[in-house]
Parts: structure tokens; C-alpha cells; sequence
């Protein structure tokens, strides 16, 4: 009898932690937690899935036609997060929102790993691979190190607002040519938030009633 589905991920798994070496930074596995759980809670996993980014250099984590979507994790009740200005000054025609929640560490809370198999509960075995190869790039192959600090689920789903970027505050685009890659810390406390409608296929929707 060929190997199951669950087999496969469980042999997928246990190579992966025999073969981690290093632990990722606290703030890689915080903004992968959050990545995370956000496309387990979308409407259509694949289809989310689908818009995830490939690699971590990518200037979005979500992106869709002409929508892209950026995930941010904060520690605490503090609604401050860091981006860059290319970010919030996308290209004409694009428009970003951001996806920001507030983590808070919980032993009886959700980790990577599981969130990991809760999405491969929904997707083919192909889309299960590839979502555990990204995962494990993302903190170069620390999947049970440090990334095994969890979060409770309730906390980050209650404090999980979207923006859009054009409402964010922000510095002026207009920069000497010389200066290049402006990073900067934003506090969305007083930012009032964005709700999507339900309608349509599209990224967006995948998110509404969050």
C-alpha cells in the first residue's frame, strides 16, 4: 500500500527538524507567525496560497492583480510597526493595504509547525511541499528552533486590523537620488482601519469579516 498523505508530511516534518540547525531572529518568526495565520484563516486556502509571496525578499507578502497585501506583528498592545517608504508609495495603479495584529507569547498558543499543518490540512500535497520549503527558507531551516515560541490565536484574531497604505503616515517620497532604502517606524494606534466586502475572488475577499 503506498505511503498517505500524512505519512509523507510526517516523514516532511521530521527531516526538516533533524536536518535545522540554526535558530531564526525573534522578529523573522514573529513576521512568519503572522503571515501564517493569516492564510490559514483565509476563505479559500489555495487561492491564498496562491498570492503568497515566493521568496522573503519579495516587497509584499501577498500580492494579487493589482493588490498587494503586507502582513505586520507587533509584541505587546503597541500598534507600531516598521516599513519602508517603497512600501507605502507603491507604483501608479497598485494599491497595498496592511495586514497588523498584536502577538502576544502563550504556551498553550499556536506555533509555526501548527499553523503549518493547519494549512496543509487544506492544500494538495504539491502546495504542501512548497509551503513548507518557503517556510523553511524564510528562517533558513529553523522550523523547531526558535520558531517553536507560540502565540495565542484568539489574542492576534481580535487584534487583527487592515490599513491601506494610502492612510498610512508616512515621509515625504521626494528624496535626493542618493538616498535609497528609508525605513522608518509607524504607530497605527490613531490610523482608522479598512473593512472589505465580501464580493468578488480576489485577495481581498479571502480576508473579509476578519
Amino acid at each position: 500500500m503506498p505511503p498517505s498523505f500524512a505519512d509523507i508530511r510526517a516523514l516532511v516534518d521530521t527531516a526538516s527538524e533533524l536536518f535545522s540547525q540554526t535558530d531564526a531572529a525573534p522578529e523573522s518568526v514573529r513576521g512568519v507567525w503572522g503571515e501564517l495565520f493569516l492564510l490559514s484563516r483565509a476563505k479559500d486556502v489555495q487561492k491564498a496560497l496562491a498570492c503568497w509571496r515566493v521568496q522573503d525578499t519579495e516587497r509584499y507578502d501577498f500580492s494579487d492583480a493589482e493588490v498587494r497585501l503586507e502582513v505586520k506583528t507587533a509584541l505587546g498592545t503597541s500598534r507600531v510597526h516598521v516599513f519602508s517608504l517603497e512600501q507605502l508609495r507603491p507604483v501608479d495603479g497598485v494599491q497595498v493595504f496592511v495586514a497588523s495584529m498584536l502577538l502576544q507569547p502563550s504556551a498553550g498558543g499556536l506555533r509555526i509547525s501548527d499553523l503549518v499543518e493547519r494549512i496543509g490540512d487544506a492544500v494538495t500535497p504539491a502546495e504542501y511541499r512548497s509551503l513548507l520549503a518557503r517556510v523553511n527558507a524564510t528562517l533558513h531551516g529553523a522550523l523547531y528552533g526558535e520558531a517553536s515560541l507560540a502565540f495565542d490565536e484568539q489574542a492576534a484574531l481580535a487584534s487583527l486590523r487592515f490599513f491601506s497604505a494610502a492612510d498610512i503616515p508616512s515621509v515625504h517620497p521626494a528624496l535626493p537620488p542618493e538616498v535609497t532604502g528609508v525605513r522608518f517606524r509607524v504607530d497605527l494606534t490613531t490610523v482608522a482601519p479598512r473593512q472589505f466586502g465580501s464580493g468578488g475572488n480576489g485577495l481581498l475577499s479571502q480576508f473579509s469579516g476578519l
